[in-house]
């Protein structure tokens, strides 16, 4: 984002920036700086907790409940933001962190293992929970059942990048889910009513994306060594919450921001509570939004006598893991996963299409080899 905020600035087309999330995440803080840096105007859009669970179960919807709820509170900020701002240009960075090298694993691991037993895949393609946690949460057959799909998935994608080096094989798969969620959250809910332009999607990008090593792209180091070398001013501003460094490679500048990110830390941690309680944001986002639902009542569909999930989990197993959130909110993913599905299968239930059969809908299904140009596209249609 601060790279596509700095050649914006150099062109003389500096947007209006904004930040979704809590006061003390790095998005709000950070990105207030790089705005400043650029002369722009920043904007905070705070979660509201008065209206979360409105605001998700609307927003759970929207993005037909593919994403956990854990993760969807800026994203119901932001729909209201937007809703706005019609018409408008949002320029979006995601994508080009991705093409930039955000999501490659930094050991391949060992390839004489299936894919899905790798460590890149165990961490950043099962979400949710831990794999042991939701094996004991399920019903055994659904949970065998899942987990041999999640298994089979990861190894076909993994077969599909129809190339022999495992860096670029573990990208292909992590990439392929990662990036449809971020379309489903990305473009379904924010093109409502704004252009989403997302300049990693050029063409050109493509191309050198397919063209560099992942060992080169690892950790967006192109980038990061561009913002260095021709946007120093954009470089100097700290770019992670976890660590609060700076994309400059300046010993004494990186000493003190080190040091002033300790001290924000002590303050932020008697100024905020969730902050003390959770640390930063990512966390603090996922505990503060099941103590909010649990507090509003909202959470207790799941325990209803009709609860939808009911016939895929074990109870005693929920009412254990219920008792371990209510005292450590952190351990509440799994249980707003469940809420994400309930509030999503209750949602199609009530729209259920009435009358006679629909003729079945067809589909054309395009596949093209990784990173091979040289050969068509082959089609099949499939029902």
């Amino acid at each position: 984002s601060r790279l596509i905020l700095a050649v914006c600035h150099e062109l003389g087309r500096v947007p209006s920036c904004f930040s979704a999330g809590l006061a003390f995440g790095g998005d709000v803080r950070f990105g207030r700086r790089a705005a400043r840096v650029a002369g722009a105007d920043h904007e905070w859009v705070p979660l509201a907790d008065g209206r979360l669970s409105e605001q998700l179960a609307r927003v759970i919807v929207e993005i037909d409940g593919l994403h956990n709820v854990g993760h969807l509170p800026p994203a119901a900020a932001l729909y209201d933001y937007l809703s706005g701002r019609a018409g408008g240009v949002l320029l979006e960075g995601y994508f080009n962190g991705v093409a930039g090298g955000a999501t490659i694993p930094s050991d391949p691991g060992d390839t004489r293992l299936p894919p899905h037993q790798r460590a890149w895949a165990r961490a950043m393609l099962h979400s949710g929970g831990p794999i042991g946690l939701i094996d004991a949460l399920l019903e055994p057959g659904l949970a065998s059942e899942s987990k041999s799909l999640w298994e089979a998935t990861i190894d076909r994608a993994c077969r599909e990048a129809a190339t022999d080096d495992p860096l670029r094989q573990a990208e292909y798969t992590i990439n392929g889910p990662r990036r449809c969620r971020m379309d489903t959250l990305g473009t379904a809910l924010l093109r409502r009513d704004v252009l989403l332009r997302t300049p990693a999607t050029d063409a050109v990008m493509v191309r050198w994306f397919e063209s560099v090593p992942p060992a080169i792209r690892r950790a967006r180091r192109p980038f990061l060594d561009v913002l260095r070398r021709h946007f120093p001013g954009f470089a100097r501003v700290p770019r992670s919450e976890t660590g609060g460094m700076p994309v400059s490679a300046g010993r004494w500048l990186r000493e003190y921001h080190w040091y002033r990110e300790k001290l924000y830390r002590w303050w932020a941690g008697r100024r905020y509570p969730y902050f003390r309680r959770w640390g930063p944001a990512g966390n603090a986002i996922r505990g503060w939004t099941f103590e909010t639902l649990l507090q509003s009542g909202s959470l207790n569909v799941l325990l209803a006598d009709d609860a939808r999930i009911r016939s895929w989990v074990r109870r005693e197993a929920l009412l254990d893991l219920w008792s371990a959130a209510a005292i450590d909110p952190l351990q509440g993913m799994p249980l707003l996963g469940l809420f994400t599905v309930e509030i999503m299968v209750r949602r199609l239930e009530s729209h259920s299409p009435v009358g006679p059969a629909r003729p079945p809908v067809r589909f054309r299904r395009l596949q093209i080899g990784y990173g091979d140009r040289s050969r068509p596209p082959e089609l099949a249609e499939v029902r």
